[in-house]
């Protein structure tokens, strides 16, 4: 069986840093575009606009990053 993480193991995933995730450009384009607002729709597209050898986040590091950055 799968148990997601909490949110606080999540953290400890999420390198502390002051440098945006790669990722996060991509998605936020994809949500603000052909997405249309819809997050999980941003998510599930954003393994195909990522640069090659840039690895996905997963659900709970793509939550966390974004309430760091204010993107809720």
């Amino acid at each position: 069986m799968y148990l997601r993480p909490t949110a606080q193991q999540t953290r400890v995933l999420v390198e502390e840093s002051n440098v945006t995730p790669v990722w996060l450009l991509p998605f936020w384009r994809l949500v603000k575009g052909t997405a249309k607002g819809d997050y999980a729709a941003a998510f599930r597209a954003l393994p195909d606009h990522l640069p090659s050898g840039v690895r996905a986040p997963t659900a709970p590091e793509c939550a966390l990053v974004l309430l760091d950055h204010g993107l809720e």
